[in-house]
């Protein structure tokens, strides 16, 4: 099996040709990913992010995909209406969660690729640049054009070398997918399976019970917030000094912008940018910033609003150079013309907030809600979990007492990955299937949460396309192998060599 994975004159099943499709769309997702994101979002460029197996995840390398992964987020927030916005982000956590998914993300490319050489797999260098030479991005007139290829690699600071080692990284990935494909290959009876678990659907009703949610639920009345202040004082002050970085409110400046964008990264799209941008920045007076943003910006999320990106904190996931002008301009001054990614900006600061720290008083009710809360959820969850007999009974319970609403995950097929907004445990699918059956509230326990499921409901909608059978094959052979592969890569992980620089989580 091996020599037929080494050698790619053989082996040309329609299989192949779909890997390959998948392998040459993970080419130019990583080009774009590496070359989409300007300079790294501080720190130095030779710092390290982690080392797996010896080898090193540099710093550069981690925040240039973080501030990638931040762009995609914030540009997906800008068609999501403002009341609705907050409700989004909390599903996207903290920064320093993202910064702790992006990295281990990235541990676990680099594992998968160090496990696929230890395979075996060798990719020539003459396989390197062809595919290479088919890369759009690199091509002209449909020619692969070698200036172009070294003035991009160039222009976003990434040598052939690693670039050319990404991408053989990348072939021998795909080909090493190839060793798990016999076993988890689909069949005509999985392929029929699977069409039926397309054409069933699902709509599920659910209540999630954890601490997170009877927190949310949990009602203070003035008596237990005064009876806890006058026992409890001391504890509260205790808390607030040991915890004043909670506290702590950073300074916030109100930005507006003008951007005239590039079609490309060429120097000359770049010069009639910056000329454009140079005639706007001689218009600009004291008065007429929003009416010239209005009818010149060409960010369509910020020009209806007179440029403006509203308040920002030292936090916000700007590209470097536009954060750097944001923090150094004082109240009212204009920027000179900025280059980035996106093109050149002129940018305005209209109004800055000092950073403090809350003072005691300002908390108190705060942190005795804190403490209140707290105490009663923990109470009421070690209960829930003493005694199966009584569990669901329990869940109803505090369902009522913290007044907990009825959510639904909107319509599924039995096919999917997972439930939506409840994850792909098999515990979550158990139930479902289980609540199916029974057409009763079921519980279950899942990530140290407890979920009552009850289905909404459920019909049978016939597949409106028919795909032809290899296809079907060879997708769902495919997305076996991938599982297979994600499942072969975790097993590795603890006996793998991974040191993470936690720092990096601050930067």
């Amino acid at each position: 099996m091996l020599d037929k994975l080494r050698d790619p004159t053989k082996n040309k099943s329609s299989v192949k040709r779909f890997f390959y499709l998948i392998l040459f769309a993970a080419i130019i997702l990583t080009f774009v990913f590496m070359t989409g994101t300007g300079a790294p979002v501080g720190g130095a460029a030779g710092g390290i992010a982690a080392v797996v197996n010896g080898e090193v995840i540099s710093f550069r390398d981690f925040s240039t995909t973080f501030s990638r992964q931040e762009s995609q987020m914030q540009q997906s927030m800008k068609n999501i209406p403002a009341a609705m916005r907050s409700m989004y982000e909390s599903q996207f956590g903290t920064r320093e969660q993202r910064a702790q998914r992006v990295l281990e993300q990235m541990i676990q490319n680099k594992l998968a690729t160090q496990l696929a050489g230890d395979s075996g797999v060798f990719v020539s260098d003459k396989e390197v640049l062809t595919e290479i030479s088919k890369m759009d991005v690199f091509q002209e007139n449909g020619q692969f054009k070698a200036s172009r290829y070294h003035q991009l690699l160039q222009a976003n600071q990434l040598s052939p070398a690693k670039f050319e080692d990404n991408i053989r990284g990348d072939i021998a990935f795909s080909r090493f997918q190839r060793l798990f494909l016999n076993s988890v290959k689909a069949t005509n009876a999985d392929v029929e399976l699977d069409k039926y678990a397309n054409s069933q659907k699902v709509s599920v009703d659910f209540i999630e019970v954890s601490q997170d949610a009877l927190k949310k639920g949990m009602k203070v009345d003035a008596g237990q917030l005064g009876d806890f202040k006058s026992k409890q004082m001391d504890k509260i002050k205790t808390y607030y000094n040991d915890n004043k970085s909670q506290y702590t409110l950073p300074e916030k400046v109100a930005v507006s912008h003008i951007l005239i964008k590039t079609k490309s990264q060429s120097d000359e799209d770049y010069k009639a940018a910056l000329d454009k941008i140079t005639d706007i920045r001689k218009q600009i007076t004291d008065s007429n910033f929003a009416d010239l943003a209005e009818k010149y910006s060409e960010d369509t999320g910020s020009k209806v609003k007179g440029g403006s990106l509203g308040e920002v904190d030292k936090n916000v996931s700007f590209v470097e150079p536009f954060k750097k002008a944001v923090f150094s301009l004082k109240v009212g001054e204009l920027s000179q013309p900025v280059k980035t990614r996106f093109g050149y900006h002129v940018i305005k600061v209209t109004g800055k907030k000092d950073g403090r720290v809350k003072p005691l008083a300002e908390v108190t009710d705060e942190i005795a809600k804190k403490f209140i809360i707290d105490e009663n959820v923990k109470k009421d969850m070690d209960a829930l979990m003493k005694g199966e007999d009584s569990s669901l009974t329990k869940l109803k319970k505090l369902q009522a007492d913290y007044g907990l609403k009825w959510k639904n995950t909107g319509e599924f097929s039995l096919s999917q990955n997972q439930v939506p907004q409840l994850g792909d445990a098999s515990k979550i699918w158990e139930t479902v299937s289980k609540a199916l059956t029974t057409q009763a509230t079921e519980m279950v326990e899942s990530g140290g949460k407890y979920y009552l499921i009850k289905v909404k409901d459920s019909k049978f909608e016939a597949a409106k396309k028919d795909e032809k059978l290899e296809d079907k094959i060879d997708q769902l052979s495919a997305e076996r192998t991938n599982l297979a592969v994600q499942a072969w890569v975790d097993s590795q992980k603890d006996s793998a060599s991974i040191k993470r620089n936690l720092k990096v989580f601050n930067f």
